[in-house]
């Protein structure tokens, strides 16, 4: 640190703690009237910590000639010196031992371990794809449906407009592309259907990993995750409306009680600023294997935090399907114990899901008119969800 004028009021470095918004801590702090005229090393001792991350602030003083430099920052035995010695049989063991992270985790394009080993020499598994081959439907064993004609999911470097889209691919590397949902001819309320190939019967076994793209207008609608098998769909994943500017991680266990398709479904919102796109698709090597997931005696459950767990354990949905008065647990358990009772069902435009009216438990009824995406019920005034 080198101050050569005595104006500055103090120099102070505080730690942040990981996990907490408001939560500083001062470690060091040189208070106004200190004066070096020369390179003047300091030693902050940040102590035992979980994962942090340091603040360093500089307050001017009465005078506006107040400079400080400050130059090398060097950081020692900041490491962890604490290794793992064993994983369950969920989990994966990072190369430098320092953590264990969810089997699924492994090769999903996500950096989870600290030295980015589980990332590293990553094999194509069955249904993954990456969309960056001009034939990537018969590479990858895909199909997508077709609307007025033309595929519904199209291969794209860009958007077609700055204003919805992504820019470009996931990995961001010139040549690479995704695939998307194109509002700018798709109609409105039209599903674009991708389907992965076929996987066989399996239960809280096969995860899927892929990253998505939904920045536009307000009247962005959804794309949603399902397994269909013989016309049989059961919704898996979900997610509405404007997003931002980025791509986003997705996540969801995926399976059937039958051989199964993953189907993507995008719908197209109310105008041609509703791009949603997918990329890097993945899909853990259990998927391949079918059949019903070995739990651990006291392990958590599969479901994610997004998730709610059927009673009958059959199955994980997005917790906005709970309560949303139509059963997607083959049970019916997202539905009970809601604290409303569903009365009709209004007609819902073309490609739309069906909106739905609830009465409260004061039996005061509420006509449903607009409809709504799944997760969501009618307001009162009949124009919004």
């Amino acid at each position: 640190m080198y101050t050569p004028a005595p104006y500055l009021a103090a120099v102070n470095v505080h730690v942040k703690h990981s996990g907490t918004q408001n939560k500083v801590e001062t470690l060091f702090s040189k208070t106004k009237g200190f004066v070096h005229q020369r390179w003047v090393q300091e030693l902050v001792r940040v102590g035992r910590r979980t994962e942090f991350g340091l603040i360093v602030e500089g307050i001017w003083g009465y005078a506006g000639h107040a400079t400080t430099y400050l130059d090398d920052f060097v950081f020692q035995k900041c490491t962890s010196d604490h290794h793992v010695s064993s994983c369950a049989s969920s989990e994966w063991m990072c190369a430098d031992r320092d953590k264990c992270v969810a089997v699924y985790e492994r090769c999903d394009g996500k950096r989870d371990c600290t030295d980015g080993s589980d990332e590293m020499q990553c094999l194509s598994e069955y249904g993954d794809c990456n969309f960056d081959m001009e034939d990537w439907t018969t590479a990858c064993n895909w199909t997508v449906d077709t609307v007025d004609g033309k595929p519904s999911w199209t291969r794209a470097k860009e958007s077609h407009s700055e204003d919805t889209g992504p820019p470009s691919s996931h990995q961001g590397r010139p040549g690479t592309f995704f695939l998307v949902a194109n509002s700018s001819w798709l109609p409105e309320g039209s599903p674009a259907v991708a389907r992965s190939p076929v996987f066989p019967a399996s239960h809280n076994k096969c995860h899927l990993r892929f990253w998505y793209y939904m920045k536009g207008s307000l009247s962005m609608d959804y794309l949603r995750v399902q397994t269909d098998s013989s016309g049989a769909s059961l919704p898996m994943w979900q997610d509405v409306g404007n997003r931002g500017a980025r791509w986003l991680y997705g996540h969801a266990v995926v399976g059937h009680s039958e051989p199964f398709n993953v189907v993507f479904e995008a719908h197209r919102g109310g105008d041609a600023l509703t791009d949603i796109a997918i990329d890097d698709v993945s899909f853990t090597s259990s998927c391949s294997e079918g059949g019903d997931a070995v739990q651990p005696t006291g392990h958590p459950s599969l479901c994610t935090e997004e998730e709610f767990l059927c009673k009958d354990k059959s199955m994980c949905v997005p917790r906005d399907f709970v309560c949303d008065c139509q059963a997607d647990c083959p049970d019916g358990s997202d539905e009970t114990d809601c604290g409303a009772v569903c009365v009709t069902t209004a007609s819902p435009g073309p490609g739309k899901p069906s909106g739905r009216a609830v009465s409260t438990p004061s039996s005061v009824s509420l006509t449903t008119t607009f409809p709504c995406p799944k997760g969501f019920v009618s307001c009162m005034d009949g124009e919004h969800c």
